[in-house]
């Protein structure tokens, strides 16, 4: 009897520490799926953008709100904070990413990453879906825990929710709000782009009354190649003629053909310089790539950087 009853009381001791891992390791999934989502923000907007519901700015804020909303349900089934409604939102959550996934991966076959892990940790949208069915599964397991009650329970909820707001919306703020405290606006010289345009290279670009968006990159560049595929996103999204945009590419072609592959470009008219032409693309952007300039009848009204580009100023402008 004293045997069954030291058997029982371990096996009930293994099944508490079991649940305490469980619960734990899910708390630091969300965080951690949450902090990747940050690192890589100007990724995931631009994902969410690409489905064509939102307009950037409005997707750049519900980013940071779903990112707030996964580290906030992380700390709280952690430390057992408002644990009965954590954990149903944590289900209804899951349940939610579950059938989103299944919706991309039926009718989006491209997307090679769901971001769930942003681009830390690239994901499948077919494997994330069973990743989401063990989380499930696990969370059943950790239904029935009991509320913390320790004594520092208000100052874990205080700090959550401060670092909640705090970290997505000061520490990475959303482009309309950087470009009030720092200008995105760009030096820029239009003799030395008078110049470029009658370049050999620049012979089949038509510069008329119709206006031009030009897009300055160097092939190797980080920020080219994600400004890119933001612009690509816009014009997808509102149906911009392709031909209006003008992409300047300092780069050997190697370099260019895997820039066009990464950022799903091919169809935009691409103008490459190297070796010897190279320094006049310098002067006109003095040195900074990316840069994108308004331009109609050859002459550059608005020059800004990559956090300087708004969708609706762009889809004016063109469509003007």
């Amino acid at each position: 009897c004293n045997s069954q009853r030291i058997l029982i009381h371990r096996m009930e001791k293994f099944k508490k520490i079991a649940k305490i891992i469980v619960r734990i390791m899910l708390g630091v999934v969300f965080i951690l799926s949450a902090a990747f989502k940050i690192i890589s923000i100007d990724e995931f907007e631009i994902y969410i953008h690409s489905f064509g519901i939102f307009n950037f700015v409005v997707g750049t804020f519900l980013a940071r709100v779903l990112i707030a909303f996964e580290f906030l349900l992380g700390v709280g089934l952690i430390f057992k904070l408002h644990y009965k409604k954590v954990w149903w939102l944590s289900m209804l959550t899951m349940v939610g990413f579950t059938l989103f996934l299944g919706y991309v991966a039926l009718f989006r076959s491209g997307d090679e990453n769901c971001h769930c892990f942003g681009t830390i940790v690239e994901v499948k949208p077919l494997a994330s879906i069973f990743k989401n069915i063990a989380i499930i599964l696990l969370l059943f397991l950790v239904k029935n825990e009991e509320e913390s009650m320790c004594k520092f329970r208000k100052w874990l909820v205080i700090v959550s929710l401060s670092t909640s707001v705090i970290v997505p919306f000061v520490c990475f703020p959303m482009d309309t709000i950087y470009n009030k405290i720092v200008s995105p606006i760009q030096d820029f010289n239009q003799t030395a782009f008078n110049q470029l345009l009658q370049d050999s290279t620049m012979q089949n670009v038509v510069i008329e009354e119709e206006p031009r968006l030009f897009a300055f990159y160097v092939a190797g560049c980080r920020y080219c190649r994600l400004s890119m595929k933001k612009i690509n996103s816009f014009f997808e999204k509102n149906h911009l003629d392709k031909s209006k945009m003008v992409v300047v590419i300092v780069g050997l072609d190697d370099h260019v053909a895997q820039f066009k592959a990464e950022t799903g470009s091919s169809e935009y008219p691409f103008y490459v310089f190297h070796n010897e032409q190279v320094p006049i693309i310098m002067k006109t952007t003095f040195g900074s790539f990316p840069t994108f300039a308004f331009v109609k009848a050859g002459k550059a009204s608005k020059v800004m950087d990559y956090r300087g580009l708004d969708e609706m100023e762009i889809v004016q402008f063109l469509n003007n």
